[in-house]
């Protein structure tokens, strides 16, 4: 991983507001204590990774289908954003609630570029995180 910054998310976050943007209705959401990476700032929506082998072994960073470490396979999502740095900007790793299953709007979802929508739509399914597009009545 050689960027220490994600893409924003697609949507618009403001404030605590992410929650009803990012989570959408359907599926029990629940959580899980995960310990991230440090040197990285993680958006909302951020598809996460356990590396369990190399530099990041046993913390969680962006998941990318292409990595051999582990990280290729999703284990959660990140509903708020977290800098892993430490007042002086040097990196530090960071336990942290993880979404580890739940239904989410996939416009809002950060994932690495290795990705298609599809494929990522696909391994989130496994660990029981839903995409569903919210719908809005007038």
């Amino acid at each position: 991983m050689s960027v220490s910054t994600l893409p924003p998310a697609t949507c618009q976050t403001v404030d605590a507001a992410i929650y009803a943007t990012l989570q959408t209705p359907g599926g029990k959401l629940s959580f899980q204590s995960m310990l991230l990476a440090g040197g990285f700032s993680y958006p909302p929506g951020t598809v996460l990774g356990l590396a369990t082998s190399g530099a990041y072994a046993g913390k969680c960073i962006l998941a990318d289908p292409t990595a051999i470490d582990g990280s290729q396979t999703p284990v959660g999502l990140m509903l708020e954003a977290v800098n892993t740095f430490d007042q002086n900007g040097a990196p530090l790793d960071m336990s942290v609630s993880v979404a580890v299953t739940g239904s989410f709007n996939p416009n809002c979802i950060n994932y690495s570029a290795g990705w298609t929508m599809a494929a990522m739509q696909e391994a989130l399914r496994a660990i029981n995180i839903t995409t569903t597009k919210p719908s809005f009545s007038s």
